[in-house]
């Protein structure tokens, strides 16, 4: 396999596996999380989605380390230590945490606005619709969840 004129090294093979499994994660987490929404699935608990979702990024946080090709990095060393891998990775690839970093900050502003419409809904049902009463019952604006989101690096450190 050439990446132009150039063999692509093992180690970048390595990460495109890993980065393209960690693609079969999110999918899954995505397509389950989908259905659960959608009431097309039900679950008891939603732990399998976040777990689903916590391996994907463990992946593609490796698959990149592994993309550095840097010969201190051992990537196996960081087992499931996503907090230094996330770190590393930060230090060495800036432009690949801050994908990953708006990628999650916007699957939780979607989940936290759809999770808060149903809260209104049912507030709705049973007849309070005032603004000031939705907010007594702890209903947000949607602007409020993406301005109440922290930035995601300061919530792993």
């Amino acid at each position: 396999m050439t990446d132009g004129n150039v063999p692509i090294s093992e180690a970048k093979k390595e990460s495109i596996g890993m980065i393209g499994m960690a693609q079969d994660y999110l999918d899954a987490a995505n397509f389950t999380n989908k259905g659960l929404s959608e009431g097309l699935l039900a679950m008891r608990f939603e732990a399998p989605i976040d777990f689903l979702f916590a391996h994907g990024l463990e992946l593609v946080l490796k698959g990149c380390l592994r993309m550095t090709s840097k010969p201190d990095l051992e990537v196996g060393n960081y087992q499931h230590d996503l907090d230094r891998a996330y770190w590393d990775l930060k230090r060495i690839w800036p432009a690949a945490t801050n994908l990953a970093e708006s990628e999650v900050r916007k699957y939780w502003k979607d989940k936290l606005r759809t999770m808060n419409a149903g809260h209104v809904a049912s507030l709705e049902s049973f007849g309070i619709s005032d603004k000031n009463d939705l907010a007594e019952f702890g209903a947000v604006t949607n602007s409020d969840i993406g301005q109440s989101l922290p930035e995601l690096g300061k919530v792993i450190s």
